[in-house]
């Protein structure tokens, strides 16, 4: 009762002051209410001690344990889960078997997950689908076409989840032949109508390019979630069409649809795309009333201000930002390269080594733009024995852009 009822500590008060726990039953609820409470530290410390208790272990109990390893910290643990299987001759049974597959699938150990899958004898959807799912993951996208392929062979029914790996794979790889095929399959099978699998075929075919097509399966989409507007704001947005996701994001508005931060950054790009500093405030207003102002937001939002030209914004939101961070720093700083303010860039950089916060590739290249910009050669050369100090030379692009702008400063042109 407490498991279902989410009080995880008085259920486990409860499990603990039991005086017989050899009861399979109560040692499973506790492991699976332990996992579903994203403690899975827990759980698997409680399955080692139902091991040496000597207690029956079961198939819930093999699940449920497995099912903690698929955070990549657990998955040694998860290996050693499936000698445990393999002792208890458990390794046939499917819902265990599949439990491992998915365990591996998440850990990024594909190789391991193909053994456990192709010797299982009686595989269901949920291995199919996991193991497509895995290739795609992982971006092995012919092998999970052509396990697409196989699963039909086999006699095994397509479901939405193997569609939504196909249309998935069909889009990473700009693969629109297929992404098409996949998209009459489920117009036949009477799966286009499926809410997730409307949202996939509509990044499908942004992901390819194919914005008319894109537009076509959206406007026949009976239902649409802040997934659906999401995605089609965001393909118009990096597809340079920045008033058409605008023009989206002011629909989803007069719907009273939730909004999310993804669908912010992407109507913000489009801002950037426009240069538009009024827009810009009015979505910067509009997050704060709905109380979705996070970290994330307020970069974009100093990186957009910067782009519009309006520094004195990008300035504000930066200073009263609680999280400074790499990318706030980069998002700042490059607001001062574009808006010719070289000084407060190269001021902002050494504010940001005094913070013990380390420059990425793109802070870098913001101070040689501002080294540049100030026409000083001495700058150039201070730059360079920081590059030096810190190990940031190794990266060619970085050496380049700084063997380039020293052969500028140091012909003359500048002093």
């Amino acid at each position: 009762m407490y498991t279902k009822c989410d009080d995880i500590r008085a259920a486990a008060l409860l499990f603990n002051g039991m005086s017989e726990r050899e009861d399979t039953v109560s040692w499973n609820s506790m492991i699976s209410a332990y996992v579903t409470n994203g403690m899975n530290q827990e759980a698997l410390s409680l399955f080692v001690e139902m091991l040496n208790a000597g207690v029956e272990l079961t198939t819930y109990t093999f699940v449920a344990s497995i099912q903690a390893c698929e955070e990549t910290e657990f998955g040694k643990f998860g290996a050693e889960i499936h000698a445990v299987v393999l002792k208890l001759g458990y390794s046939l049974d499917t819902y265990v078997v599949n439990a491992l597959l998915m365990m591996y699938v998440k850990n990024n150990r594909v190789d391991e997950g193909v053994k456990v899958f192709f010797y299982l004898q009686e595989k269901d959807n949920i291995s199919w689908n996991s193991m497509i799912s895995g290739y795609v993951q992982n971006g092995l996208y012919d092998e999970a076409i052509d396990l697409f392929h196989e699963m039909k062979n086999a006699g095994q029914k397509h479901d939405n989840v193997s569609l939504m790996s196909m249309l998935i794979a069909s889009g990473r790889q700009g693969n629109l032949l297929n992404g098409m095929e996949i998209h009459a399959f489920s117009v036949r099978n009477g799966l286009d109508g499926d809410l997730q699998v409307g949202n996939t075929l509509v990044d499908m075919y942004a992901k390819c390019g194919k914005l008319d097509y894109m537009d076509s399966v959206f406007d026949r989409m009976l239902h649409r979630d802040t997934v659906s507007w999401t995605t089609i704001i965001a393909a118009y947005a990096q597809n340079n069409f920045p008033w058409k996701a605008v023009q989206l994001f002011r629909e989803v508005q007069a719907e009273g649809s939730n909004v999310d931060a993804l669908m912010i950054g992407s109507v913000l790009l489009a801002c950037t795309e426009l240069r538009c500093n009024l827009l810009a405030k009015e979505i910067h207003c509009y997050v704060i009333k709905r109380g979705i102002y996070d970290p994330v937001i307020q970069k974009t939002l100093v990186s957009v201000y910067g782009d519009c030209g309006n520094v004195d914004y990008a300035n504000s939101i930066f200073r009263f930002s609680e999280v400074k961070d790499v990318v706030a720093f980069t998002s700042m700083m490059c607001s001062y390269v574009q808006n010719g303010l070289a000084n407060e860039a190269l001021g902002l950089m050494l504010y940001m080594n005094e913070m013990g916060i380390e420059a990425d590739y793109v802070a870098v290249l913001s101070m040689l733009t501002a080294a540049a910009d100030l026409s000083s050669l001495r700058k150039g050369k201070e730059i360079h024995g920081f590059l030096v100090r810190k190990g940031l030379l190794l990266q060619d692009s970085i050496r380049s852009s700084l063997i380039d702008i020293l052969l500028f400063l140091n012909k003359g042109r500048f002093c």
